[in-house]
C-alpha cells in the first residue's frame, strides 16, 4: 500500500519534478540489506523513504550508515517510538523524518480550533503528569480510548458490544 501511495503521489502534477530513482525490497527476517543499499546508492537518490517498521527498519538504518550513505530518510510513523529510536541512536540517519500525529508537541505555525487546542492541552498535560513522553502509540490510542470511555459514561457500565458499536458509529466531530 505504501508503494502504491508513493507512486500515486508522484503521478500528481505538482510532483512532476520528483523522480523515483530506485526501489528495493527485502524480507523482514533479513539480517543484511547491503546489496539493496548498494543498488540504491548507485541510483544517486536525494532522499530515501523507508516503509519498513521495527527491527527491519533498524536493519536499513544500520546498512545506510555502514554504506556511508548520508541521506535524509522519511520513515514510517510506526517507527516513531522513543524506546525504538533510543535503541538505534548509534546508527540513525542524521536527518530522519516521521509524519507527525495530529498534535505535534512543538506546534509552531499550526492553528488549532479552540476545541482542538483544549483537547491537545489535556493530552500533553496527562502525559506530563505521568512523566511519560508520548509518541505514535500514545497518539494512536488516545482518541479511541476516550471514545470508548465516553460511550461507557453515556450508556453505563452494563452496555454490551453492540450498544457501544452503535454509539461509536454516531460519534462525529471528536
Amino acid at each position: 500500500d505504501g508503494e502504491k501511495g508513493i507512486v500515486a503521489a508522484l503521478a500528481r502534477p505538482e510532483n512532476h519534478d520528483v523522480t523515483l530513482v530506485a526501489q528495493a525490497r527485502f524480507n523482514p527476517t533479513d539480517v543484511s540489506v547491503a546489496a539493496q543499499i548498494s543498488s540504491i546508492a548507485a541510483a544517486k537518490p536525494d532522499a530515501l523513504i523507508l516503509l519498513a517498521s521495527g527491527t527491519p527498519a533498524g536493519t536499513v538504518f544500520k546498512a545506510l550508515i555502514q554504506a556511508g550513505l548520508n541521506l535524509p530518510v522519511g520513515s514510517a510513523t510506526s517507527n516513531a517510538t522513543h524506546p525504538q529510536m533510543a535503541g538505534y541512536k548509534d546508527f540513525l540517519p542524521k536527518e530522519l523524518y516521521f509524519p507527525t500525529g495530529q498534535w505535534p508537541r512543538i506546534a509552531n505555525g499550526f492553528d488549532f480550533s479552540p476545541k482542538v487546542a483544549a483537547a491537545r492541552n489535556v493530552f500533553y498535560k496527562a502525559f506530563d503528569e505521568a512523566n511519560i513522553k508520548p509518541d505514535t502509540g500514545s497518539q494512536l490510542a488516545w482518541d479511541p480510548a476516550w471514545i470508548v470511555i465516553d460511550a461507557l459514561k453515556a450508556l453505563g457500565l452494563g452496555a454490551n458490544a453492540g450498544q457501544i458499536r452503535d454509539y461509536i458509529q454516531h460519534v462525529s466531530d471528536y
